[in-house]
């Protein structure tokens, strides 16, 4: 199965532009009280042999880095669990704003984003996804069943890109970084993706006359051009942080415009034309291939 991101592109990768599949590089390990409170445990473990180590027996000593090295895995577990929670959204497993906004940073700032790409005219683009009608449906049924859409999104990871980065800022709202990426492909490939996803596993519920009925639920879509002369080398922190705020806030205007279409169609998608025009298209369009001008 191909992944989503894979046919953003135009064209294979060329050689002064090799495919991006590096890592963001980590960052530091967050300064969470629970982290701490375990390594300080450990720690205090490792200090105590030290200090006996020439007052124990052989036997007594190996039994102390015994439990050292239990104390250390158990250790490690939860450390990876801690980070995880608090990098993480809880119900999809995609990153937490705090999180997004991090990732993406460090990814602006690498090499790799910098690179002339000459298969597409900008270097990437962010993405900003709304998912209609779901506090009115969480005001009418609870939150159960709209929290089974969100968890769907979770899926949408294992059809993106190593080199790309999704995340969660809250409520209906999700996020996508898509370096390298060509705007009306990645519009149109990730409307059709949303759009059947959507429709896979409708909201049921039992109106007044007990019988069930299909909620359904509505999606619109904002995609926003990187502008190639916008990320260059030796972008600071503080200059990539700004420049994905930016982003952030452009694809959202651009969802707001979506928005408006989507109220008449399950999905609409707003993206920004090779012309500078803006283009919306509707789940009509998303799923005639023959809308693709890339396929003309």
């Amino acid at each position: 199965m191909n992944k989503v991101g894979s046919e953003f592109a135009t064209q294979p990768a060329t050689p002064d532009q090799p495919e991006i599949s590096e890592v963001a590089k980590e960052a530091p390990t967050p300064e969470i009280p629970e982290i701490v409170a375990v390594q300080e445990k450990v720690g205090a473990l490792r200090a105590l042999i030290d200090g006996l180590r020439d007052q124990l027996s052989e036997a007594q000593l190996e039994k102390m880095q015994a439990s050292l090295s239990r104390l250390q895995r158990v250790a490690e577990e939860q450390i990876n669990n801690l980070e995880y929670n608090a990098t993480h959204d809880p119900l999809t497993g995609l990153y937490n704003r705090g999180a997004f906004y991090e990732k993406v940073s460090q990814r602006l700032q690498e090499p790799t984003v910098h690179t002339n790409n000459k298969r597409t005219e900008s270097a990437g683009v962010m993405v900003f996804i709304d998912l209609n009608n779901l506090k009115k449906l969480n005001d009418m049924i609870g939150h159960l069943p709209t929290n089974e859409v969100l968890k769907q999104f979770t899926g949408l990871t294992e059809r993106l890109r190593k080199s790309d980065i999704a995340g969660r800022l809250g409520g209906d709202e999700i996020v996508l970084f898509l370096p390298h990426a060509d705007p009306e492909l990645a519009a149109k490939v990730i409307g059709r993706y949303i759009y059947r996803m959507l429709n896979k596993k409708p909201i049921e519920v039992v109106d007044e006359h007990g019988k069930r009925v299909v909620v359904p639920v509505t999606c619109a879509v904002g995609v926003e051009a990187i502008p190639k002369d916008r990320v260059a080398a030796g972008m600071t922190i503080e200059e990539a942080e700004k420049l994905v705020e930016e982003l952030i806030t452009a694809a959202h205007m651009r969802e707001k415009q979506a928005k408006i279409a989507s109220q008449h169609t399950s999905i609409a998608v707003a993206y920004p034309g090779k012309d500078g025009e803006d283009i919306v298209v509707n789940e009509g369009e998303l799923l005639n291939p023959a809308s693709d001008s890339s396929k003309k």
